[in-house]
């Protein structure tokens, strides 16, 4: 019993060890749980923030990638702006490279004109060089001649460089230019007047220089006057005392080469009378250049008269100009007239049997008149600058075949200068004729030259003027700024003449600028040469700004009215 009761507490004791072990396990288990489920939560933690790292990196990578598409997009076109810009670079490069060899050349003949100095230069290439310095001036003589030594003699032995008598330098040196000269035609060039700009004389002094130069007045071929318009009449009247004193067997009208007159008025004297020395004109001269005049004195429809221009004849007064004075003139060859007034009424018809060049600056609405009673059978070359409207040049057209009847007129040059709008009035014009009218026009049978600039001419108009009846012979169309012409007009023209040269300027019409259509393909084959020039503004304007600034219509350099003269650029 005491056994059995021991090992009954012997077992209950190893359970209750067990037991307790079983516990303490299961604490050590509970404790493992607890902080199993602490570092669950602490991952689940880490985790949660992964994610939002993960998401904020995303839409990080999303922003970066649209930033990278939005520079991208202008990449090529900065990469087009790149090629520009080294084309732009190499222009650039290769203009400084030329401008570099263009200043070595510059610098070697400087360099050699440095050691050998002026002095050593042939006299004939020293007389040369000032002889075609512009014109003969008097300052060309004086400025050779104080040089050194060797060019003064060179000066003083030359007369063709002392032939000019200008009034700015005064009566001495008139005499001393004159005695220099030897026996050599003189020019002669009086300036005088308040309006007359870096000229400030007395008219004393006016009068001296006047008396020395008509001592010379039988050497007279050339006399270029300025003045001002309140002198006209002092002036014409002292000149004209002088001719009468310089020699016993006065001419009452003194023979030369040709004679300029510019009257320069203020705003103040444009009502003053600019006729009022007509009455002492006391020359005979095969050219007259008058500017500023209201009318052209009588005196100088002389037979000797062959070429008369006057111009700025708008400026001059509102009075009606006197065409029938000029057509007194029997042998007069050349006729400029820059008008911009009404003429007179011409109610005979006239005829000018000389006259073969006329160019006329009007509206063309008051050269009709003239066209229509002034026949003029040896006219060959006509130039017009109007003002009007298509209709109004038209008409002119018109009046000039029915003046021609026949006349051997071989250019013809006709410019409108008035902007006018587009308007189908302006376009369609009034293009009928009676039948009368059809039978007196036989056109221009000899007409070689015919250039239009900004006429407006139709396409019908065109070819209704020119074509095989009315201009069989033409040879050179000349086309600028018309709007109207295109490129199946201009084709059916060439088939019906044998042009031979089409210049075709600026014309905007797209026929005329697209070298892919058929009908402008066909104009090449056709004519035999072909000129084609379109302004720098009318480019794509794509380029915008990026292209390059310079243009072949730039110059390459300022050159001044000396230059020019010497190149015969400024006529």
């Amino acid at each position: 019993m005491d056994n059995s009761s021991s090992m009954t507490s012997t077992y209950q004791s190893e359970l209750q060890a067990e037991v307790t072990i079983a516990n303490t396990e299961a604490d050590r288990a509970r404790e493992q749980h607890i902080a199993a489920q602490a570092e669950v939560a602490t991952a689940e933690e880490r985790f949660q923030n992964a994610n939002r790292a993960l998401h904020t990196a995303e839409e990080a990578l999303n922003l970066a990638r649209r930033e990278v598409e939005s520079a991208r997009r202008p990449l090529s076109g900065l990469a087009g702006r790149h090629r520009k810009t080294q084309l732009v670079k190499s222009s650039a490069e290769a203009k400084a490279e030329f401008a570099l060899e263009r200043l070595q050349l510059y610098n070697r003949g400087h360099d050699a004109l440095r050691e050998n100095g002026p002095g050593h230069l042939p006299g004939e290439l020293v007389i040369q060089i000032f002889s075609c310095r512009s014109v003969n001036r008097p300052d060309n003589a004086m400025c050779m001649s104080h040089i050194n030594r060797r060019w003064r003699n060179l000066a003083l032995s030359t007369p063709s460089l002392w032939t000019t008598l200008d009034s700015y330098y005064g009566p001495t040196a008139a005499h001393v230019f004159a005695t220099r000269a030897g026996l050599l035609p003189l020019s002669v060039v009086m300036m005088y007047g308040s309006g007359l700009p870096f000229y400030r004389r007395t008219f004393d002094e006016f009068r001296a220089f006047v008396a020395a130069a008509t001592f010379y007045g039988h050497r007279w071929t050339k006399l270029c006057l300025n003045i001002g318009l309140e002198a006209t009449y002092n002036v014409f009247d002292c000149l004209t005392s002088a001719l009468r004193a310089s020699t016993d067997s006065w001419s009452p009208k003194l023979r030369m080469h040709s004679i300029s007159l510019s009257v320069i008025s203020n705003p103040a004297d444009l009502e003053a009378d600019r006729n009022c020395f007509f009455e002492y004109w006391p020359f005979r001269s095969q050219e007259v250049f008058l500017s500023g005049l209201s009318q052209v004195p009588r005196e100088c429809m002389c037979p000797e008269l062959e070429r008369l221009e006057h111009l700025n004849g708008a400026n001059s007064t509102k009075r009606p100009f006197d065409l029938a004075t000029i057509l007194q003139a029997p042998n007069l060859h050349t006729l400029v007239l820059d008008l911009g007034v009404n003429f007179f009424p011409i109610l005979a018809s006239r005829r000018t049997h000389s006259l073969h060049t006329l160019r006329i600056t009007d509206v063309a609405i008051d050269l009709l008149p003239v066209l229509n009673y002034v026949r003029m059978p040896a006219l060959r070359r006509v130039d017009l600058v109007l003002t009007g409207t298509y209709t109004d040049i038209f008409d002119v057209l018109k009046g000039l075949m029915r003046n021609a009847m026949g006349a051997p007129i071989e250019e013809l040059r006709i410019r409108r200068t008035m902007v006018y709008q587009n308007s189908e009035a302006d376009i369609q014009g009034d293009s009928e004729e009676d039948q009368s009218e059809k039978e007196m026009r036989e056109g221009l049978p000899v007409l070689t030259l015919l250039s239009l600039e900004n006429v407006q001419l139709p396409n019908d108009a065109l070819l209704e003027l020119v074509g095989p009846i009315w201009t069989p012979r033409l040879e050179t169309l000349r086309l600028c700024m018309e709007e109207h012409i295109t490129a199946a007009g201009l084709l059916e023209l060439a088939r019906g003449i044998q042009i031979r040269c089409l210049d075709v300027i600026c014309c905007p019409h797209p026929s005329l600028n697209d070298s892919e259509d058929e009908d402008w393909r066909d104009i090449i084959e056709l004519v035999p040469q072909v000129v084609w020039l379109n302004d720098d503004d009318s480019e794509d304007g794509d380029s915008g700004d990026e292209s390059d600034p310079e243009t072949d219509s730039d110059i390459d350099a300022v050159v001044d009215q000396d230059e020019l003269a010497f190149l015969n650029l400024d006529k």
